[in-house]
């Protein structure tokens, strides 16, 4: 497992897209914030999170 990860949440696939480049570029896990954990999280030194909208 790589020490950094690349969360995003994404409806229409845009930012879903960049999040791939991002992961790409810098050898990071890519991870769908819905199906990730808090825990699964904590495993990470740093985490990049990219969203189109404002979450509650």
């Amino acid at each position: 497992m790589n020490n950094i990860a690349v969360v995003y949440q994404s409806h229409y696939g845009t930012t879903k897209k960049y999040a791939e480049w991002i992961a790409q570029a810098l050898d990071a896990d890519l991870l769908n914030r819905k199906k990730v954990s808090v825990s699964e999280l904590s495993q990470y030194g740093t985490i990049i999170f990219g969203t189109r909208k404002v979450l509650n």
